[in-house]
């Protein structure tokens, strides 16, 4: 059972103070990965981010339109959910940017801004980029923006020693990454009156591609401000991965790790959609400007920086729709583990073997709140 430590009424100032170990810095996490800064990958991802968010308001601004394709029936699902408030907002601000001046329409929805949002209610993202073409860019610079992707990702350090798997006599193979949230720290309660009840869970995906949806659980029913919850041994473990390491390299190994003050299973439901769905228009587009480019686990890997950059490009926007205020709403964040072999010297180097792991921090900052997490990673045997 978790230890929740609630402190004097006198010491909640001091609690605030308190900072829990910050995430070491090495080539194999990220926290909200940013879009990739190469100019060739970047209009790659600047070119789903703006069909998706096209794709959203489009559905946001007329909620009663028929939909004939998944993402507008996932769309509505998700909005279903919201509180009425933010479904109001949600239409009100979708239908202005949809009328809005025109270089606020071509930063926000690039080249689908001259098509009429019933096509968007008809044809979903894949169909919208189907009508409009695969974009004007230089397929070369593409694929070299991708090799240089690809080695900078797969390079192992020289203290890590090789990319090769390596297993001594006598020895068993690392065959299992679990993911832990070990401890979370109320900063500042919600505005909301009374404690926080605080839950969390996660839409997690693997190397091949698989994608799902973890368990819901409450870290706490009753949290004031300076309030720890910490979770005994590793922590409480959030969802588990078999390693992959006959594909090719690098391996990719994402989460959205979610906080709400109440059960918000719609969110994550959407956003495991969400995931799958711009994976695939990453994919097909690379693969059309690039001829076998989306081709092969270690291909689909390296892409998958580009869709967990998108992906929280995504979520930023969705919030914007659902709120005038960005921390009215627990921002979801976006983990991605990075491997590059599956030696036990490269899992020392990058911390996964030690006894607490690689460890990383994310803030949540929602409805005046701020929760603090520290999760970590690890590997094992069985």
């Amino acid at each position: 059972m978790p230890t929740t430590t609630k402190l004097p009424q006198g010491a909640r100032i001091l609690a605030q103070r308190l900072v829990l170990p910050v995430a070491r810095e090495t080539a194999v996490l990220r926290v909200n990965p940013a879009l990739p800064s190469d100019p060739a990958l970047r209009a790659i991802a600047d070119d789903v981010a703006a069909r998706m968010r096209f794709a959203m308001c489009a559905a946001a601004a007329n909620p009663s339109a028929q939909r004939r394709h998944a993402f507008g029936e996932q769309f509505h699902a998700f909005l279903a959910s919201r509180p009425a408030v933010m479904r109001q907002h949600a239409a009100e601000r979708a239908t202005a940017l949809l009328g809005s001046p025109e270089v606020i329409k071509r930063a926000t929805f690039g080249r689908y801004m001259s098509l009429a949002a019933t096509d968007a209610a008809q044809l979903g993202p894949a169909g919208l980029g189907a009508k409009v073409g695969t974009p004007a860019l230089d397929g070369q610079a593409v694929s070299a923006a991708f090799s240089r992707l690809t080695s900078a990702l797969a390079k192992v350090p020289p203290e890590a020693g090789t990319g090769k798997v390596v297993v001594k006599s006598g020895t068993l193979p690392f065959t299992k990454l679990r993911l832990f949230v070990k401890r979370v720290r109320c900063i500042e309660e919600t505005a909301e009156i009374g404690s926080d009840e605080i839950l969390m869970s996660s839409v997690n995906s693997d190397p091949l591609g698989g994608t799902w949806i973890g368990h819901t659980w409450e870290v706490d029913g009753d949290m004031d401000e300076g309030d720890l919850v910490e979770y005994p041994g590793l922590g409480h473990k959030v969802t588990g991965w078999n390693l992959v390491t006959t594909k090719g390299w690098p391996c990719v190994y994402g989460t959205l790790l979610c906080m709400a003050e109440e059960d918000d299973g719609g969110f994550g439901a959407f956003l495991k959609y969400v995931w799958g769905e711009v994976r695939e228009e990453v994919q097909g587009l690379a693969a059309g400007l690039v001829a076998g480019l989306a081709v092969g686990a270690a291909t689909a890997n390296v892409l998958a920086g580009i869709v967990a950059g998108v992906v929280v490009a995504i979520i930023d926007f969705l919030v914007s729709l659902l709120t005038d205020n960005k921390d009215e709403v627990a921002r979801p964040a976006v983990l991605t583990l990075t491997l590059a072999a599956a030696t036990k010297a490269y899992y020392d180097w990058a911390k996964l073997t030690s006894a607490s792991g690689l460890t990383g921090v994310i803030n949540y900052r929602f409805d005046t709140g701020h929760y603090r997490v520290l999760f970590g990673y690890k590997v094992f045997t069985s």
